[in-house]
Parts: structure tokens; C-alpha cells; sequence
């Protein structure tokens, strides 16, 4: 396999600047990107490799997006987390038999209160926008609706409460 993996880290708190100084907190942004290049296999010795670079098979998606956003300011602190999957297409290995899968987004949503020093709130919504999960591996001359994977929410929108205590 070929690829490139990249990581961008940012983060600007207003009152550094002269512009943006009367702006109360922070912001802070993440991104992770991955691009596949190749991804070729042979199936046995002496064969012809098959290229699955972009295909559902074992997860290789031409590119893959993780960015993170948040703001704080004093002991709060909020974000979104999106997540994106390309369109993929179906397993060159056994043309005919699956379909391609959709492309995927999620956003997730987070905060935290920092009631004291030794105690934090943390609350979130994942899947905010209640995404579906793709189907892979769906095929049109049957009545074979494919499955879902790891790589998709199967749960669904859920949300959830948290503390942190330091003892």
C-alpha cells in the first residue's frame, strides 16, 4: 500500500491578538486526513495484483477526514467532531456481486464545565445529526441488501453525561 497521512494542529487564543483581543476564550482546530494511493493485492504467488484503492474491501477508501473545532473560554468548553468516508466502490475481486457504498459523514458535539478544580462536567451528543449507517456489499440481481461495518454508527444518535473527579 501507498498513502499519505496528515495532521494539522491550530489553536489561537484571542487575546493574543490585536485584532481579536476583545473576543473572550479560544479556538482549536484538528484535522487528520489520510489518502490512499495503492492498495494492491496479489491472491496467490504469481498472479496478477488487483488494485482495491477506493473499494469497500478491507476499508480502503481512497481518503478518510477527522476534523475537530472547539471554543473555549474560562472553565467551559465546547466542539464538533466531523467525520467523512468517501464513496467507495464494490470489491474488483468479484465483479458483479456487491454494490458500491455511499458516502459517510457523522458530527459529534461535546463540552465540559470545570465546576472546580477537582471536578469537571463533560456532556455530548454522538451521531448529532442521527446518520445512517452505509450499506456495503449490496447486490442488484438479488435480494441481498449487503451489511454494515465498523466504519459506520449502528447505534444511532446517543447522548451522554459525565464527571471527572480528581481525588
Amino acid at each position: 500500500s501507498r498513502g499519505i497521512d496528515l495532521e494539522l494542529d491550530w489553536g489561537l487564543r484571542f487575546a493574543d491578538t490585536q485584532l481579536l483581543s476583545s473576543v473572550p476564550g479560544a479556538i482549536t482546530v484538528n484535522i487528520v486526513a489520510n489518502y490512499l494511493d495503492r492498495y494492491a493485492v496479489s491472491p496467490f504467488q504469481g498472479a496478477p495484483y488487483i488494485n482495491y484503492t477506493g473499494t469497500v474491501f478491507n476499508n480502503s477508501y481512497r481518503d478518510h477526514v477527522l476534523s475537530t473545532f472547539g471554543y473555549s473560554v474560562g472553565p467551559v468548553s465546547a466542539g464538533f467532531r466531523w467525520s467523512h468516508l468517501p464513496g467507495a466502490g464494490s470489491d474488483p475481486s468479484t465483479p458483479g456481486t456487491q454494490g458500491p457504498a455511499n458516502a459517510y459523514n457523522e458530527v459529534d458535539f461535546f463540552g465540559s464545565y470545570a465546576l472546580t478544580d477537582a471536578l469537571t462536567l463533560r456532556f455530548g451528543i454522538d451521531n448529532l445529526m442521527n446518520a445512517w449507517p452505509v450499506w456495503v456489499g449490496a447486490n442488484g440481481s438479488t435480494t441481498a441488501i449487503g451489511q454494515t461495518n465498523s466504519n459506520y454508527d449502528t447505534v444511532g444518535r446517543r447522548f451522554y453525561v459525565g464527571v471527572k473527579a480528581k481525588l
